[in-house]
């Protein structure tokens, strides 16, 4: 009796395992096939946790991965193909694989109430005119001059990570930074 109560348990456990799909769930964490069978289009991903999580120099199938399904390609040509993922009605994630340079330019797509509307612009003469002098102003720093508020990013190559920044009225800065050095390259906005 106990055995097959024993085998059944391990049974369960391994149907359980053979079920669960990682990606970019909206906590990062797993998703069962039948939800994932549903959802690889229009699922509930969370993009800007892709985003995190994604490289300009993954492969196509690291990307397929990380999100947890195939890319569907939209464009080919001899220096690049284009794959788009489809996380939600909303959102998706779009990456052009450069042939010849072995990079990638991944973008998000959303819309822009998804980033919170609480960043303050009110230093921005301050920041701009540090990155008019060219001064070095970090992520962190830069985030401070925002009010705290942490930005979104929205776009990622191997020379920059741009972060989106949203006000309550509607404006909107985008800044641009280098990878390595995590310091700001140039930043542009309407607010």
């Amino acid at each position: 009796m106990k055995k097959t109560i024993l085998s059944a348990l391990v049974c369960a456990m391994l149907l359980a395992a053979m079920f669960c799909l990682t990606g970019c769930g909206e906590n990062g964490g797993t998703q069962n096939n039948n939800q994932a069978t549903e959802k690889k289009s229009k699922g509930n991903y969370d993009v800007f946790g892709c985003m995190e999580k994604l490289e300009p120099t993954m492969t196509l199938e690291k990307v397929n991965e990380v999100i947890g399904f195939e890319g569907t390609l939209k464009s080919d040509t001899e220096s690049y193909k284009v794959y788009n993922w489809e996380l939600t009605d909303k959102t998706s994630i779009t990456v052009q694989f450069h042939t010849k340079l072995n990079t990638a330019t991944i973008t998000a797509n959303y819309p822009n109430e998804m980033v919170e509307n609480k960043a303050d612009f009110s230093k921005w003469d301050e920041v701009k005119a540090k990155i008019n002098k060219r001064e070095d102003i970090t992520y962190d720093q830069f985030v401070a001059y925002m009010g705290g508020v942490q930005g979104k990013i929205d776009k990622k190559t191997s020379s920059d990570v741009s972060y989106k920044w949203i006000n309550a009225q509607g404006g909107y800065l985008s800044a641009y930074f280098d990878p390595k050095t995590n310091k700001c390259k140039m930043a542009t906005g309407r607010f």
